[in-house]
């Protein structure tokens, strides 16, 4: 097995965003912190490796299950923070499009062709680093029980023994997402729906989710069509952000699961 420390971040922006960019523009997109990474890299101080591995016998108590899931949850924050990360990268190219469409008659064909190629790489970049996050979510799915690979290749459908079979039905869902929204690192699963059928689902860390819209007070509205997580007032919880057809609504996480 071989395994390599990832990039060490240089202070401030990379050279090519600096010419593209005014100092203002990069401070609104960025505050003055791109991705800028060096040739150097991290050293590896630690490897964990999680695992449920299943009793032999089923009476066994819980207690002697191997149960360590936290190396997963770490990659898939990782993962997410690199997303975030490309996002404002391709954001920033983009800026810079603009920038140089304003002032066409005086760029260079060189600095164009640079600028175009900067962004394509960027979406490379954003579209490789979403492709991480939703491998390292089905890794903690796998890690946790929660999505199980047979020996010949196939996977076992466990949306019932998980304890969300027949909960989605009738649901007219899209755009779920999973998140640590109690602080215990087992993510609960949200899923936004049309008609009044979004639904919470508090992780269980056993394999299983617990039904709790109602209590959490999310839910309320009728027509929810988009979500994003994360902590705008910088409490340590993710508070939770809804499009609707007709407002939008920003939910902060007072508690846990509340």
């Amino acid at each position: 097995m071989q395994a390599v420390g990832s990039f060490e971040q240089q202070p401030g922006c990379p050279e090519t965003s600096l010419r593209g960019l005014p100092a203002d523009r990069l401070e609104a997109l960025c505050r003055g912190e791109c991705h800028h990474p060096s040739d150097e890299r991290h050293a590896i101080t630690a490897i964990e490796v999680g695992r449920i591995r299943p009793p032999a016998n089923p009476a066994a108590p819980l207690s002697l299950l191997i149960v360590d899931a936290r190396a997963a949850v770490r990659e898939i924050e990782r993962a997410r923070f690199a997303l975030q990360l490309q996002e404002m990268a391709v954001a920033t190219n983009m800026e810079r499009q603009r920038e140089l469409e304003l002032k066409a008659d005086q760029v260079d064909a060189q600095i164009k062709l640079d600028a175009d190629n900067e962004l394509l790489q960027s979406r490379n970049d954003r579209d490789a680093a979403l492709r991480d996050l939703r491998v390292a979510i089905l890794n903690y799915l796998l890690v946790t029980g929660q999505m199980r690979v047979n020996a010949d290749g196939t996977f076992t459908d466990v949306t019932a023994s998980a304890g969300l079979g027949s909960l989605f039905n009738g649901m007219i869902g899209f755009a779920p997402r999973f998140a640590d929204m109690d602080g215990d690192r087992s993510p609960e699963l949200l899923w936004i729906g049309d008609f009044g059928t979004s639904l919470y689902f508090r992780n269980n860390a056993d394999g299983t989710f617990t039904e709790i819209t109602a209590s959490t007070g999310m839910g309320l509205d009728f027509n929810e069509m988009g979500m994003t997580v994360a902590d705008f007032n910088r409490d340590g919880r993710f508070d939770r952000y809804v499009t609707t057809v007709g407002t939008n609504d920003l939910y902060r996480n007072d508690a846990p699961n509340s």
